[in-house]
C-alpha cells in the first residue's frame, strides 16, 4: 500500500482546493484531461466556504464520474494528494445528476480539470440519506439548509429515500430530517 502524503490530518478548503490545483498541474504535466464531482466533506466544505461558513475538516478529498484521458496515470497520482474515487458509494449515480440542475461549476481556474460540486440541495440529500450521526448533524446544524431550496430538497430526499446504499433497517436520519423541513416551508 502507498503510503500517502497527507495522513489524517483535518484538511480545510485551503488545503483542498491547493491540492485540485496540485492535480490540475500534474494533469497539465502530463498532457491528461480530467473531469469530476468533489463529493462528501470536501463538497461540503468548499459549498460552505463560498457562503463563508466554518465547516468541520474532513480526512480526504472523495470525488466521483471521474473521466479521464488516462486512468492509469490518475489513479496512480490521486493516493498521493489524498483523492479518493468512491463512485458506487453513493446516491444517485453521479452520471444521473452530471447534466442537471443538481451540480455546479466548481470555478477555480484549472487548465487540465473540469471540477464539479454538488448543488446544496444534492449535498444535503445525499448526507440525509445515510445512517451515520454525523452526517445528520451536519444537515441540521452546519448551516447548508440556509442555502437550500427547501421543497426542491425535499424531492430529492423524496425521490432517492429508496436507493439508500447499505440501508441500516435500524435508523436512517431523512425521516427526522423530512419533519425538521416541513417546519421550514
Amino acid at each position: 500500500e502507498e503510503s500517502c502524503m497527507f495522513t489524517n490530518e483535518n484538511i480545510s478548503t485551503d488545503v483542498i482546493r491547493d491540492k485540485l490545483s496540485l492535480l490540475d498541474k500534474f494533469c497539465h504535466d502530463q498532457g491528461i484531461r480530467a473531469e469530476f464531482v468533489v463529493v462528501g466533506g470536501s463538497a461540503m466544505n468548499l459549498l460552505l466556504a463560498k457562503e463563508n461558513i466554518e465547516f468541520r475538516g474532513t480526512h480526504d478529498i472523495d470525488i466521483a464520474g471521474l473521466y479521464t484521458t488516462s486512468r492509469d496515470q490518475l489513479y496512480q497520482y490521486l493516493p498521493k494528494l489524498g483523492i479518493e474515487p468512491v463512485d458506487g458509494v453513493l446516491l444517485p449515480e453521479v452520471s444521473e445528476f452530471l447534466n442537471s440542475e443538481n451540480i455546479q461549476s466548481f470555478d477555480d481556474d484549472y487548465s487540465n480539470l473540469t471540477v464539479y460540486l454538488p448543488s446544496y440541495e444534492m449535498q444535503a440529500c445525499i448526507k440525509s440519506l445515510t445512517d451515520r450521526r454525523k452526517d445528520y448533524e451536519d444537515v441540521m446544524n452546519s448551516g447548508i439548509l440556509d442555502c437550500c431550496d427547501i421543497q426542491k430538497l425535499i424531492g430529492l430526499i423524496e425521490e432517492y429515500k429508496d436507493y439508500i446504499l447499505n440501508p441500516n433497517p435500524l435508523y436512517s436520519y431523512y425521516s427526522d430530517i423530512l419533519v425538521e423541513l416541513q417546519k421550514r416551508l
